[in-house]
């Protein structure tokens, strides 16, 4: 069975039409999933997987694609700390776990990102191909430039960001 919506960011923008397909059995909970998210003929995001739905926690593993993925939704995560997010993320990763306890595991590659800071009335920008991992509840930087966009001075960008089912986010 297929469903699809559109999906819109905090600003109301639309990020695409998702798709989502699903079949399996219900006797084994067991379902296979085929997802993709489409604006404009492009598509940013496809995946395929399963969930398992036992009569505790469901679990899922999901293998995604993603190409020139939007992430002008991570401005709603800044909560006006972190605003005007803009740029995409290309790369490869499954998302996998309890769904109250997902988790990560690939590689990408960050293009045009930047972000404005509000408390520093500065806009910054991170190098374009600049490589991102995932590994399970950790997104790891390595060794990529942080450009101040107004004075085009730069700094390196070393570290990580850890969080929790993607809620409870810090940085080392």
């Amino acid at each position: 069975r297929q469903r699809q919506m559109c999906i819109r960011d905090s600003n109301g923008t639309s990020m695409g039409d998702f798709s989502l397909e699903a079949g399996g059995s219900s006797q084994l909970k067991t379902y296979q999933l085929k997802t993709s998210l489409t604006k404009a003929g492009n598509t940013s995001l496809s995946g395929t997987g399963n969930i398992f739905i036992p009569e505790t926690s469901p679990r899922i593993d999901v293998d995604l694609d993603l190409q020139s993925l939007d992430m002008s939704f991570l401005s709603a995560l800044g909560k006006e700390k972190i605003t005007d997010v803009v740029g995409n993320l290309s790369g490869e990763v499954n998302l996998w776990g309890a769904i109250d306890d997902l988790k990560l595991r690939g590689d990408g590659t960050l293009d045009g990102l930047s972000m404005y800071i509000p408390s520093t009335n500065t806009r910054y920008a991170i190098a374009d191909n600049s490589p991102v991992q995932f590994r399970d509840r950790l997104i790891n930087f390595n060794e990529s430039s942080l450009i101040e966009t107004n004075s085009n001075t730069f700094a390196r960008l070393s570290g990580n960001i850890s969080h929790i089912n993607f809620k409870a986010f810090r940085n080392s």
